[in-house]
């Protein structure tokens, strides 16, 4: 059942044991598994299997192309089928709009809207003409080197609007287009008839795998944009000063936005360090809000009763066959290996996510 929540916690109900109500809580406050890339297979993130990755891509696409949402207005996070939206819209109809659109896409379960209404400044936008606009974001297209394997073109420009077509050979390449023509000077809207892909494929996987072994290459792409997002989480996720099961995570052209909230300034600070240090990061924007908690003593959770938690939600899940788990002072180790990038995050995600664990040393190999 699908539930909506704006800018609070809450809305979930489950009749799990108490290890899934802690998952639960972690996903209301927005955690990312923003990459699903797998193994050998061709297909990555189908609509009837609804990963976080392809939700997260659809509702950019979605909020682009229908909302008069400009790409860098608003942030995007999906963990376990809940969407975050942070950021600016123009008015409540258009927040209103956003969150019907989100709710509408397959394998959504929740929203928590985080949006602010920002009505638009007076101030006279500056005028260029739909010639000029065409002919800036056609030289934009074929200047980005990621897009060669695509063919998108502009098929026209009305009064700002551009109207992109053409073929994109994934689903990343999709939305970088949008992202190259959103950005050019002069641009109000992106409508589009660009043919692509509708899931994930195995390219893409290729791709990300390439940039995550030269993590200093400055190729843009929205692929290299998940890989980016996954490991900002995975170090979240392995960093004991770090919040982050309340710290979302968005990337754009490499460049990193966190939103949430934090405890206290250093908490803040941590998380923006900690995201620098991802190879591929240009540039952090830190939105997170700090929220002094109330000082709680923490009941202490014996190592054991953690490692017996994960290990019984692991086991039984296949991709988790070859998982070790051991635990030492609340910090979880994980070794072994899974299938994909996508369970190496979730597994990660898990075991922070048990109450006790302070944070986790992830030595999970891809295979």
């Amino acid at each position: 059942m699908k539930s909506n929540t704006v800018a609070a916690q809450g809305g979930f109900e489950s009749s799990r044991p108490w290890l899934r109500a802690s998952l639960l809580k972690a996903t209301q406050v927005g955690v990312v598994l923003a990459l699903c890339f797998v193994g050998p297979r061709t297909v990555y993130a189908a609509p009837g299997q609804a990963q976080d990755a392809w939700i997260t891509a659809q509702a950019k696409l979605t909020l682009w192309t229908n909302s008069g949402i400009r790409s860098n207005a608003v942030k995007v996070d999906t963990s376990e089928g809940t969407v975050t939206l942070f950021g600016k819209v123009d008015s409540a109809s258009q927040k209103k709009e956003a969150n019907e659109l989100i709710f509408s896409i397959e394998g959504v379960k929740h929203v928590q809207d985080l949006l602010q209404i920002v009505t638009p400044s007076d101030a006279r936008p500056i005028t260029i003409g739909d010639e000029r606009i065409k002919t800036e974001v056609t030289r934009a297209l074929k200047r980005e080197p990621a897009l060669k394997s695509s063919s998108v073109s502009v098929q026209s420009v009305d009064k700002g609007i551009v109207l992109l077509t053409g073929t994109a050979e994934t689903m990343s390449d999709q939305l970088l287009a949008f992202l190259v023509a959103d950005s050019a000077d002069g641009v109000r809207h992106v409508v589009s008839e660009i043919k692509a892909p509708s899931q994930f494929m195995e390219v893409e996987s290729k791709k990300a795998g390439e940039l995550a072994k030269a993590s200093k290459s400055k190729l843009t792409t929205s692929a290299n944009d998940m890989r980016i997002t996954t490991e900002v989480k995975l170090r979240f996720l392995s960093d004991n000063n770090t919040p982050a099961l309340k710290i979302s995570v968005d990337t754009n052209r490499s460049r990193v936005s966190l939103f949430g909230a934090v405890a206290s300034q250093e908490q803040s600070d941590r998380a923006k360090s900690v995201a620098q240090q991802v190879g591929g990061v240009t540039f952090v924007r830190n939105y997170l809000q700090v929220v002094p908690e109330t000082q709680q003593e923490l009941a202490r959770v014996d190592d054991t009763d953690i490692k017996g938690a994960i290990a019984k939600f692991l086991q039984g899940q296949p991709e988790f066959k070859s998982v070790n788990v051991s635990v030492t002072h609340g910090t979880v180790r994980l070794t072994g290996s899974v299938p994909s990038s996508w369970d190496r995050l979730r597994a990660a995600l898990i075991s922070r996510s048990t109450p006790g664990a302070r944070s986790v040393e992830d030595e999970l190999a891809v295979k």
